[in-house]
């Protein structure tokens, strides 16, 4: 039996939608559980990890109902995409930042948590839960579930 280069079973995902379905929205599923349970996880990480898992839960939930099949998988995967990258840049920017003053910390919060109230996704009055990490003043968090985390993304990149 011949053997299969390793390079050419790491191409084959590229060429394959069905392989690709949802692989981001998994991925960054599984990463956000991995830190939420880890044991050398911080509680910080573990709360961001927390949010995001309840983020993506509601993509998901929320996204069936308002999209079909292959519309779906590109919603799920662009989502959590850019809700990892919005994470991402609130974790340098703001929560791991070493030399960041409380008011510049408190600045760049409020810059963040703008974003996503600006973009919400569905219509609010189906999600009356979407808004309880943004009523929790000691979450580090304080984030509208309900956000096109796309658009969110892009305004905090302007």
């Amino acid at each position: 039996m011949k053997r299969i280069p390793l390079f050419l079973l790491l191409l084959l995902p590229l060429f394959s939608p069905a392989l690709r379905a949802q692989e981001v929205f998994r991925l960054v599923r599984q990463t956000a559980e991995r830190a939420a349970t880890a044991p050398g996880s911080s509680f910080l990480q573990r709360e961001v990890a927390r949010f995001q898992i309840d983020a993506l839960d509601l993509l998901e939930n929320e996204g069936a109902k308002h999209f079909q099949e292959q519309e779906y998988t590109v919603f799920l995967d662009t989502q959590a995409y850019s809700l990892s990258q919005f994470m991402t840049a609130l974790s340098e920017q703001v929560l791991f930042k070493r030399r960041i003053t409380p008011e510049k910390a408190e600045e760049q919060m409020w810059r963040f948590r703008t974003c996503t109230e600006r973009h919400p996704l569905f219509p609010t009055s189906e999600m009356p839960d979407a808004d309880a990490y943004l009523q929790d003043e000691n979450s580090p968090t304080p984030f509208s579930l309900n956000t096109d985390w796309e658009a969110a993304f892009d305004a905090l990149k302007r």
